[in-house]
């Protein structure tokens, strides 16, 4: 039918609008996952020294570790460098698709055609989730093909459970940008969803460092990311069916915003 192939369509152009971008992100995740390890892989010793005579609070900022290089060095990977990256992604992808044809202008050419103005969204989200989940799969084909590379023994971290509970992180916070962007049709959106990213971060990181804030540290949205640290434990089941949950909850929410609201352009 003409709105299936309309629809593919849509779904194809958002891939190219959006793949140069991906790719870069894949490149710099990339990069950086070949160049943190293969540094670290040649302080051995000197990377734990390096470490233990950080502040508690750089510590707890530079991520979970076992004491061991690889330990360190995918801590801080998993800790900083990739969810950076990929809620970046993520919330780009969340605010394009509640505003992107709107700041470009082209939204009434794209719903002249026979499709719906929610059929449209979803396939900006899908492209979003699918680009999402792509970039961890580079981060853990990185971080394995660069420990092996350099000699670096990752026995006893699981560095597919982080990848796969950094997706559900990113998720979250890209279908958390649609539902702000579809309600309020600003492009703060994404800046919104950023700071309370950072927010959560820190509050997940340094609460526990203080007896009496360490509970407090539980009720973020970073928790459910790394609070069962999953480099050492595996995937939290329960954890990521909260982020997965409140991904297709967001997603249901920013739907019918963006069926009832006036678009410009």
């Amino acid at each position: 039918p003409a709105g299936t192939d309309v629809l593919q369509n849509v779904f194809a152009k958002t891939v190219r609008d959006r793949g140069v971008a991906t790719l870069v992100v894949a490149a710099v995740l990339l990069f950086f996952c070949v160049f943190t390890i293969g540094i670290y892989s040649g302080f051995d010793d000197d990377a734990l020294g390096f470490y233990q005579d950080m502040p508690e609070a750089l510590q707890a900022l530079y991520g979970e570790s076992d004491g061991t290089a690889a330990g360190i060095v995918t801590g801080a990977i998993f800790s900083l460098l990739a969810p950076i990256l990929l809620l970046v992604a993520a919330i780009s992808g969340g605010s394009d698709a509640a505003l992107g044809e709107e700041r470009r202008g082209s939204i009434g050419l794209l719903l002249a055609n026979p499709l719906s103005r929610r059929g449209v969204l979803l396939s900006k989200v899908a492209v979003m989730l699918l680009g999402t989940a792509l970039l961890a799969a580079v981060v853990w084909v990185g971080v394995a093909a660069s420990s092996a590379l350099f000699g670096l023994d990752l026995q006893g971290l699981d560095v597919g459970a982080a990848s796969v509970q950094l997706v559900g992180l990113a998720w979250m916070f890209g279908a958390f940008t649609l539902a702000l962007g579809t309600a309020t049709g600003r492009s703060s959106a994404a800046g919104v969803a950023a700071v309370i990213a950072a927010v959560s971060y820190l509050v997940t990181s340094l609460f526990p460092l203080e007896p009496r804030l360490e509970e407090y540290a539980k009720f973020t949205p970073w928790y459910l990311y790394s609070g069962n640290e999953p480099l050492r434990h595996g995937v939290d089941g329960v954890s990521l069916l909260v982020m997965v949950v409140a991904t297709a909850l967001l997603i249901g929410v920013g739907v019918p915003l963006y069926d009832r609201r006036d678009l410009a352009g």
